[in-house]
């Protein structure tokens, strides 16, 4: 049954007191929600992923700050596991360290088990707490061309959404930044608005150019840049 409306007053939130942000990376990713990592081809957005991963599952540092260490599943859909072992021995992880690290290479879409998949994992892991899913498209499956492409994103991604806040868990997913340039950051996300609109927090992972070495790290979450 749909939740029944229950007004209250504007008046009790002068009782209210706003809690603070808990984090999974101080100041950088919360504890829960649904996020996004945007960035162009090739630019890193994987290699980050997988850092983030393994950080949290050591509950080492990430990006030079502190982590909580939890459980972490990572959906690599678009890897095999010869690039992730290349990729962690280029990192110098050793595998055995990472005993809470979990990898799956194939998944249901949104509009099939994933949902149910995820919450089985987190049933039989000690304390759950980052899916990474590389990539977003793949989760979403194929696209509907006819209607709202901000309705039938938000209408997909919510029932995630609410899942990941439900089980206190921080879901992100990776895609890409279109092509063309736009001003505003979250306009250069893949996909509709409807993405974006119902993401707690968004990064963005760009440069200016590309033949530098340096990509700057932009998060809806921060006031600032890391780089």
């Amino acid at each position: 049954a749909a939740p029944a409306l229950k007004p209250y007053s504007a008046t009790l939130l002068k009782n209210y007191q706003p809690k603070q942000t808990d984090y999974l990376v101080t100041g950088i990713v919360p504890l829960y929600g649904f996020c996004i990592t945007a960035g162009s081809p090739k630019i890193g957005k994987s290699w980050m992923e997988l850092d983030k991963a393994c950080a949290v599952a050591r509950g080492k540092q990430f990006l030079g700050c502190e982590t909580k260490q939890k459980d972490v599943l990572y959906l690599a859909l678009e890897d095999d596991e010869q690039r992730l072992r290349n990729r962690l021995d280029k990192m110098q992880i050793n595998p055995e360290e990472l005993t809470r690290l979990q990898f799956a290479h194939f998944t249901p879409t949104l509009k099939q088990d994933l949902i149910l998949d995820i919450d089985r994992w987190s049933l039989n892991v000690q304390d759950p707490g980052l899916v990474a899913i590389d990539t977003l498209a793949y989760i979403k499956g194929g696209s509907n061309k006819s209607g709202n492409a901000y309705e039938q994103d938000y209408q997909l991604l919510q029932p995630l959404h609410s899942f990941t806040r439900e089980k206190k868990l921080l879901t992100n997913c990776v895609t890409h930044l279109k092509k063309h340039k736009e001003d505003d950051s979250l306009a250069q996300v893949t996909g509709s608005f409807g993405q974006t609109g119902i993401a707690d927090v968004v990064y963005n992972l760009s440069r200016l150019k590309r033949n530098k070495s340096i990509a700057t790290f932009l998060s809806s979450l921060l006031s600032g840049v890391r780089s």
